[in-house]
């Protein structure tokens, strides 16, 4: 329930938004879900979809900043990822063997790949780290990853110190 203004429920074009539940109909049962502030992501068991604000690239797909009203299905084996996140207005896929890809907005350099330009789809740059865990910072625009040697790594908005590396300027790289 909620808004539906740029898909984000995945309800088509016809509903602008509702204040009780409404079913989305996938072909398969949904296992997770993750919500931006405009966007959706979904693990079924035959993929991941995506629906809703695709304007920064955060739905990981060229649709020419159209937005995708009804869940679509992207070119990534579900089989191979672990888990996934939607931020404010960026999206991050965590796969089994802990490399992580990220897509949208990039501001502050929270996706992550040295660069603070939107991408559909880029690398976080872990070098050699084999990540485990991933999370989303409070303020939507930081990213944290925990690495198998335990050690917690973070990229993104750190005007408050959020990152909690000892100062307050935004990192690109985790």
């Amino acid at each position: 329930c909620g808004d539906n203004s740029a898909g984000q429920l995945g309800l088509g074009q016809t509903v602008p938004g509702s204040n009780v539940p409404i079913e989305v109909l996938f072909q398969s049962p949904v296992s997770s879900v993750s919500a931006g502030a405009e966007h959706s992501l979904a693990t079924a068991e035959d993929g991941i979809y995506v629906f809703g604000s695709n304007g920064r690239g955060q739905l990981c797909v060229d649709t020419g900043g159209s937005d995708v009203y009804v869940p679509r299905s992207i070119a990534i084996d579900a089989r191979v990822a672990a888990s996934f996140e939607a931020t404010s207005v960026s999206s991050y896929i965590l796969y089994t063997d802990g490399s992580v890809n990220a897509c949208g907005g990039n501001g502050h350099g929270q996706l992550g790949d040295g660069t603070t330009e939107d991408k559909f789809l880029t690398t976080v740059l872990t070098d050699d780290l084999v990540v485990r865990i991933m999370g989303v910072g409070p303020s939507s625009k930081s990213v944290f990853f925990v690495g198998q040697d335990d050690v917690t790594y973070a990229t993104g908005l750190n005007a408050n110190g959020q990152l909690g590396v000892g100062d307050e300027e935004d990192r690109s790289v985790p």
